[in-house]
């Protein structure tokens, strides 16, 4: 996937002017963002990122999943499979990891 630190850096650093798009003010996230945009080494640099994602998490998306996707008030049936990701992080990816389970017991009675 893309590399993601530079997006990191400039849309979640309160440093940036990007920031203020989202105003969500996390002192750990400016801490490792920054430390991971300077950061050569590129296995110090996953690590960092994934402390970074860890953060956004626990802190509702940093103010990105309202700004960037809609929340649906929508029903589903509950053989559908989706994973359990970020929203805010791979949202654009959910096509690709839904799938229809058989097994479960909702699909009785359903065409193969």
């Amino acid at each position: 996937g893309p590399e993601p630190t530079l997006e990191a850096y400039q849309f979640f650093n309160s440093t940036q002017p990007r920031w203020e798009q989202f105003g969500v003010k996390v002192p750990e996230v400016d801490a490792i963002t920054a430390k991971a945009f300077v950061e050569t080494d590129i296995e110090k640099r996953k690590d960092l990122m994934k402390q970074y994602q860890r953060l956004a998490l626990a802190n509702w998306g940093l103010g990105l999943a309202s700004a960037h996707m809609s929340f649906l008030n929508n029903l589903r049936w509950n053989y559908v499979k989706y994973p359990e990701t970020p929203t805010f992080v791979a949202t654009h990816n959910w096509a690709r990891q839904v799938w229809i389970d058989p097994k479960d017991p909702t699909y009785s009675g359903r065409p193969s």
